[in-house]
């Protein structure tokens, strides 16, 4: 009789690292640690974004909209990041990074929970 052997990190993406301030982040995958984290902010981010704007909306209130998203965006990136290396906080963020930074970071963080998800939702359909 042989072992079967279910390999399951075939599951996992080869990594990926995008480098900031000097520091290698894999974004290859979003840790179990802190997933449910992750998509609070990431869905939290998208409803700030679309949440009842229309043309008759006044500029000071779509302003306070997009402060809204950047600071959730902000808090993404560091609840990812810290995750791999501490000291990078939502302080350290506002303090050490620009907004180009903090969007090019975020959206690899975004695609890679859409990636997880579908990757769980294909695997359970086996």
């Amino acid at each position: 009789m042989s072992d079967e052997v279910v390999d399951l990190d075939v599951l996992r993406p080869p990594p990926k690292k995008i480098k900031l301030d000097g520091k290698l982040i894999d974004v290859s995958y979003v840790p179990c640690a802190i997933t449910w984290d992750v998509d609070r902010l990431v869905k939290a981010i998208f409803a700030s974004q679309t949440g009842g704007e229309d043309e008759e909306s006044p500029a000071q209130e779509l302003s306070e909209k997009t402060k809204q998203a950047f600071e959730l965006t902000l808090e993404l990136c560091a609840t990812f990041c810290a995750n791999q290396h501490p000291a990078m906080t939502l302080d350290w963020f506002r303090k050490y990074t620009d907004p180009a930074q903090v969007n090019g970071l975020s959206t690899q963080i975004i695609e890679t929970l859409q990636r997880s998800f579908e990757g769980a939702e294909a695997y359970q359909g086996n």
